[in-house]
């Protein structure tokens, strides 16, 4: 899904639901936000924000999707970004059980 950071509409409506699973658009990598796509620091500030408020709980899972070479890292360079952050980098045929 194409979403860069949710306006305060969408996070008005998490309100009141706890997520077990949370999938974060990360198309632009490391290179920062534009065209209404995520980055890592987006999935970070996303996970950070749903723990605050609630949204989620300490075994949410959460993984980024939705790679693009806009992003210029491969699939264990964007692994080692996120290394010790709780998110899980996404790939074809990926099983997540809840």
């Amino acid at each position: 899904m194409d979403s860069g950071w949710h306006p305060e509409e969408s996070w008005a409506a998490h309100a009141g639901h706890v997520f077990d699973i949370v999938i974060i658009d990360c198309t632009n990598g490391n290179a920062g936000t534009w065209w209404g796509h995520g980055s890592v620091g987006e999935a970070i500030e996303i996970k950070n924000r749903m723990l605050a408020e609630g949204t989620a709980h300490a075994n949410t899972q959460f993984v980024v999707n939705h790679f693009s070479h806009n992003g210029g890292l491969l699939h264990h360079e964007l692994e080692e970004l996120l290394a010790g952050t709780g998110i899980l980098v996404g790939y074809d045929g990926m099983i997540i059980e809840a």
